[in-house]
């Protein structure tokens, strides 16, 4: 116990083991319900105001200046996202699977080939093992994909969530970031949203509504509804 407290806490390995020890307080928090475990990506508030299910007869307007959203590639780190099932499996279960590999790999790698502590060596087996993480969280997160699109059978098609209100749940939502809330049969859900190149960023708690959704990164385009 005393060398798994020692590995743990060396230089090179104690930011692995602070992100591992965070996993598991938020899994510990999400069992005794003080954070949401919908919570897919960072969000904990899984409450929020009632939404207005109506369809806006606007919700095709705009479309012409919009039509780049289709083709956005969304960069490395969005294809790192897709490549680890993020939008098929929760966020935070390919988190805590990743982070959990991550430490693992890193006590064992150091354990067998770096007892001395030698920084350069250390370094070597951190990217070894990243690689290696990344590459199992892939497959060990894979089989789960069936099931959790099983556990939402009845959940909406993206062409019925087009043309719905939503309410932002993220702190921003801009062209490359941002989550908002769509509410179904009195249950909400959470939905990756982004705005049209161009448009002013919203802010959490706007009412905005889905005109658009990219089948390339998951992701849906809204526009903000104006106030009254």
């Amino acid at each position: 116990m005393e060398q798994i407290i020692e590995h743990a806490t060396t230089w090179y390995t104690l930011p692995v083991t602070v992100l591992f020890c965070l996993v598991l307080l938020y899994w510990v928090l999400a069992i005794f319900g003080a954070v949401s475990t919908d919570a897919l990506d960072f969000d904990i508030d899984s409450g929020g105001p009632d939404l207005d299910m109506d369809v806006d007869a606007d919700a095709g307007v705009d479309m012409d200046h919009d039509a780049d959203f289709h083709h956005e590639s969304g960069g490395l780190g969005l294809a790192v996202l897709r490549f680890l099932n993020f939008g098929q499996v929760p966020g935070m279960v390919v988190i805590s699977v990743f982070v959990a590999l991550l430490w693992f790999g890193s006590m064992i790698g150091n354990f067998a080939l770096n007892a001395a502590g030698a920084a350069l060596l250390a370094v070597i087996v951190f990217g070894v093992v990243f690689i290696l993480a990344l590459l199992l969280t892939k497959f060990l997160t894979l089989p789960l994909v069936p099931l959790f699109r099983s556990l939402n059978k009845e959940g909406d098609t993206h062409e019925s969530i087009v043309g719905r209100q939503c309410r932002i749940r993220s702190g921003t939502v801009t062209e490359d970031s941002g989550q908002a809330e769509v509410e179904r049969a009195g249950a909400s859900f959470l939905i990756n949203v982004r705005v049209a190149p161009g448009r002013d960023a919203l802010s959490k708690g706007d009412l905005a509504l889905v005109v658009d959704h990219a089948p390339v990164d998951e992701t849906y385009l809204i526009k903000q509804i104006e106030k009254d």
